[in-house]
């Protein structure tokens, strides 16, 4: 039940990218949600030792689940979560709120932040910049890391 109320949640903020890490064959790559990966890791250590996992009446929140994989990973009980994919601004660009909505303000070119989704026409990415928070840029005005698999990125 637990699971299930976290990954409904986790849906409707627009950061569920449809699969969840346990249920792929390959590891994470850099095209999943780094955050949802990590608490599903911890919500399946814990599945498979009850003994271990702690006994809360409400159940796990994000913040739980984040403590959780930190004392996990650095046990070594579970792997690394790789990180996000990242993106660099290649010209002074706008971060928008929003498809279609209004400017948070401007990035500096060599800004780099994390790529978490995109639009349906690849002109859109949904990137989340350290000290200035979510938004989205313009596909022409950012460089993605090499490795990306842009059609992994999921559709916000």
């Amino acid at each position: 039940m637990q699971r299930l109320l976290f990954i409904l949640l986790t849906g409707l903020c627009g950061v569920l990218n449809g699969l969840a890490p346990a249920e792929r064959e390959t590891p994470a790559d850099c095209s999943e949600n780094p955050y949802y990966a990590e608490a599903n890791m911890a919500l399946d250590w814990y599945a498979q030792n009850p003994e271990s996992a702690p006994n809360y009446a409400q159940g796990y929140s994000h913040a739980v689940l984040d403590g959780a994989y930190d004392s996990l990973s650095a046990e070594g009980k579970v792997t690394p979560v790789p990180p996000a994919c990242t993106v660099t601004v290649l010209t002074t660009t706008p971060l928008y709120e929003y498809l279609g909505g209004t400017s948070k303000g401007d990035l500096a070119v060599g800004t780099v932040g994390q790529l978490y989704g995109r639009s349906e026409d690849y002109a859109w990415w949904n990137v989340l910049i350290e000290g200035v928070g979510w938004g989205w840029v313009r596909a022409q005005d950012v460089a993605l890391q090499p490795e990306t698999e842009i059609d992994l990125i999921p559709i916000h």
